[in-house]
């Protein structure tokens, strides 16, 4: 028995009783002893049974002193057989004995009954199950510097080991472990660790907790999932990897040596990837069946990989020093043909992904991903994007244009991003794209340049447009090609982009025809600016049939829905009131032109309005500033005249339903009853009901009273009267 202190009670029985002045041989048969160790908790027995033991004195002479040779053979619950030879000398407490354990069985079992001092040899290996020869050998000499000095060699077989440590417990273990009071090494053992088969060596210099350890070996078919990771040695390294890649799949690992030297662990390993798959966060696109190496070994780590994204090839290159948070190095992705999707999209940086997202891609592309950190002490690493378009497509979602067969580049450097040349086509039109995405302090600030060639005016231009600006592009019923440059500028927080757009109508292919003055407008040229809500227009001229139309003027559109057409410095030659122009007036106009009648072409100059309130129903309103020349033109008002030549100014409005109109006449000559009327001058006044003449008109104008008057034969006519417009 082993007493609390250590103490073990047979210590009492030497040295032995002198019985005589020789050493007897002394022969047990079928004995059994019983160890107990008081100090343990639970306390546990470990018996021997059927020993056999032989001690005969290697003296010449059989005398007490001198050494005594030990030969002994027994067995226990846990051990088949177990043989013991050695020497020992009762006077010096020097022994040397060794001996084999033939199907010992370590387990659980074992380590409770032994003692404590032989147990703790054990605690290395605490969950450590397996059948297992055992050699020994060990030497008690007290005057030794050491005094105890053993060596044990075991071959184990069908064991199992279970550790916190490992991902999954080691099954049909089998390993060669030489153990000595120096060191513990481990030899060919060979292991089933889930799906995953383990070879492994190592050795331990020493037993205390900081002993100097390395392990090596290889594993075939080795699970990449997070617990693995969490068994790596080391506070967080095996956590960082896990998380910077997120590995899933199978790999082997061809060689990994495991090196601690008292205070951290080394880790050296080279794994050959299976199809296995990976997401860096850097760059976070999955990638799937990959297939290569990575290296680590002496704090460097190194990439060789060839991963897949749907079905093309990705390739992995990187040389990273000291893997962690402290890293620094280089990582480079590489994939050519590789299909736009929402998981390429949501794997780009900062800013740039919702930037992307909004312009709807589509296609392919190349991609060349490179990031690098040279200094530790930055936290953030250096990186540069390069997107290669080739045959794709993008609508933006604030300016909703389609756009397919881009070819052209995207940059990015951190969070700084160019596009550069893109080139694609909606229908006819070939489009070109550049701009940049800038860091802000409240976000960033998206700027981009739009240039069209040959742009057909569908609905697809329309439908990119605020809903004001649409309902009047529906109105004026566009058609044609265009030239066209836009300048578009979004910023954090900016509800809505900043959108200016420039168009010049291509080579007479552009016509209108509005709907609140169905007049067909053909050859239409100049150029048009739209600037958020606001549309300039400059130069524009138009033909129907030999009456050409030159204009300029604006165009407003407001939040409520509502908006506003002015053309000034307008001009028209050669107007004559045809059929087709009679149809594009209002009800009301076209009922008091059709009852003057008028013929002959007619110059017309000043400026008109048009403007229409937030709903779509309500009317077209419009006002007007017009002078009209009239030359050898003729009126039925009432009375026929004939041969008008000179001009009439007329200043109205109308409100949809009604309209009036006041000016002033400036007629050189008219013929009335093969009379000639010279320097007609007067106040005129019309409405959809009534034309008004001299004093009647000013009564309307609320002006002084001013009549009418002409020259006629050398005299002077005066006059005021009134045209009726009805039958």
């Amino acid at each position: 028995m082993r007493d609390a202190e250590g103490t073990w009670n047979v210590a009492s029985l030497l040295p032995l009783p002198q019985l005589g002045d020789s050493s007897p041989v002394v022969e047990i048969e079928d004995a059994v002893l019983e160890l107990v160790d008081a100090g343990k908790t639970p306390e546990g027995n470990l018996t021997l049974k059927g020993i056999r033991l032989t001690v005969t004195s290697e003296a010449p002479d059989g005398s007490r002193s001198g050494k005594r040779s030990i030969h002994a053979t027994f067995s226990t619950e846990f051990a088949q057989r177990i043989d013991i030879t050695g020497t020992l000398e009762p006077e010096t407490g020097y022994f040397h004995l060794k001996g084999n354990v033939i199907g010992l069985e370590v387990g659980p079992e074992l380590r409770q009954v032994l003692p404590a001092n032989f147990a703790g040899y054990l605690d290395q290996m605490p969950s450590l199950e397996a059948n297992t020869t055992v050699e020994f050998e060990v030497t008690h000499d007290p005057a030794a510097d050491v005094p105890i000095r053993f060596m044990v060699d075991a071959h184990l077989e069908r064991g199992r080991l279970v550790d916190a440590r490992l991902p999954y417990p080691l099954t049909d273990l089998t390993a060669n472990i030489h153990c000595t009071d120096q060191y513990i090494a481990i030899e060919s053992l060979t292991a089933i660790s889930g799906q995953s088969l383990l070879r492994l060596s190592g050795r331990r210099e020493g037993f205390a907790p900081k002993s100097p350890l390395t392990l090596e070996g290889s594993v075939e078919r080795l699970v990449l999932e997070r617990k693995l990771f969490q068994a790596l040695p080391g506070t967080s390294g095996g956590l960082e990897l896990w998380r910077k890649f997120q590995p899933a799949g199978v790999v082997d690992v061809e060689q990994f040596r495991l090196t601690f030297d008292g205070h951290a662990w080394r880790p050296e390993i080279s794994l050959r990837c299976l199809g296995s798959s990976f997401t860096y966060e850097k760059f976070p696109y999955p990638l799937v069946q990959t297939t290569g190496t990575i290296k680590l070994t002496d704090h460097h780590l190194s990439l060789d990989l060839v991963a897949h994204t749907t079905s093309r090839p990705v390739t992995i290159e990187g040389e990273i020093d000291n893997p962690g948070r402290h890293f620094t190095g280089t990582v480079r992705v590489e994939g050519k043909n590789l299909t736009v999707d929402e998981k390429m999209i949501l794997a780009l940086p900062g800013k740039g992904r919702e930037v992307v997202r909004s312009l709807a891609p589509a296609g392919t592309i190349d991609v060349v991903w490179h990031g690098s950190r040279e200094d530790p002490r930055v936290t953030k690493m250096q990186t540069r994007l390069n997107l290669k378009l080739s045959d794709c497509s993008i609508r933006y979602a604030k300016f909703p244009y389609p756009v397919s067969g881009i070819h052209g580049t995207v940059e990015a450097v951190g969070n700084q991003w160019w596009i550069r040349d893109l080139t694609g086509r909606n229908d006819s039109g070939l489009i070109t794209c550049s701009g940049r995405l800038t860091p802000t302090a409240a976000g960033s600030e998206l700027s981009l340049t739009f240039t069209g060639e040959n742009v057909p005016l569908e609905e697809e231009l329309r439908d990119a447009l605020q809903p004001s600006a649409q309902r009047l592009w529906n109105s004026l019923k566009l058609r044609g090609r265009v030239n066209l440059t836009a300048q578009l500028r979004s910023v954090t927080g900016q509800p809505t982009p900043n959108l200016i757009v420039q168009i010049e109508p291509q080579a007479d292919t552009v016509s209108i025809e509005p709907d609140f003055f169905r007049y067909r407008l053909d050859k239409l040229r100049g150029r048009v600016r739209y600037d958020d809500r606001h549309v300039d227009f400059d130069h524009l001229q138009a033909k129907h049939g030999r009456t050409t139309i030159a204009t300029g003027g604006s165009c407003d559109f407001y939040p409520d829905g509502s908006w506003q057409l002015t053309f000034k410095d307008l001009t028209v030659d050669r107007l004559r009131a045809d059929r087709v122009l009679l149809v594009a007036l209002p009800a009301k106009l076209r009922s008091a032109v059709s009852q003057l009648n008028p013929s002959g072409p007619v110059n017309m100059r000043g400026t008109l309005n048009f403007s229409q309130g937030p709903r779509r129903d309500m009317p077209i309103a419009s006002r007007w500033g017009l002078s009209f020349d009239l030359h050898q033109s003729n009126l039925n008002c009432g009375v026929t005249l004939s041969h008008v030549s000179g001009q009439v100014i007329l200043n109205g409005k109308s409100d949809g339903q009604r309209f009036w109109s006041s000016g002033e006449l400036a007629i050189d000559s008219l013929n009335f009853l093969d009379h000639q009327f010279t320097e007609v001058r007067g106040p005129i006044w019309m409405d959809e009901g009534r034309v008004l003449l001299g004093a009647l008109a000013t009564q309307q104008q609320r002006v002084a009273p001013r009549n009418l008057t002409a020259k006629l034969y050398g005299g002077t006519l005066v006059a005021s009267g009134h045209v009726v417009l009805d039958d």
